[in-house]
């Protein structure tokens, strides 16, 4: 097998949403969500964290926030050849982070956040 189709099994067996990659399949994300205690998860408090993880609405906000992000402006984003890459991280990091404060705030597994995460975007 060679590197490039590797790479490629590897992708799709990570669930993708848009520029959102989740590192579990889809299988496991629904096992781990099935496990977790619905009690557990207040449905408030998570819209909370949510809420202050500052999601970007629209593309040109997310232009404003990966650029300012970056140190660039938004000119230099926009023509920038990698103006995708550069938002998709931008995108990323503040999933990873989301994802981190639910790990916290319900005391409960990377697996676990992130199928909360991935049912909150629909992938699952």
């Amino acid at each position: 097998m060679t590197i490039e189709n590797a790479q490629r099994k590897k992708e799709k067996e990570m669930n993708t949403l848009g520029d959102i990659v989740i590192p579990y399949s889809r299988g496991p994300l629904q096992l781990a969500l099935a496990g977790l205690d619905e009690e557990r998860i207040d449905a408030q408090r998570a819209d909370k964290i949510v809420e202050d993880s500052c999601f970007p609405q629209g593309r040109a906000e997310l232009n404003r926030a990966t650029a300012k992000d970056n140190g660039i402006s938004l000119e230099v984003l926009i023509n920038s050849p990698n103006y995708q890459q550069l938002c998709s991280n931008y995108s990323q990091g503040l999933v990873n982070l989301l994802v981190n404060a639910l790990e916290e705030e319900f005391e409960i597994t990377n697996e676990e956040a992130w199928a909360v995460v991935a049912k909150m975007l629909r992938s699952i």
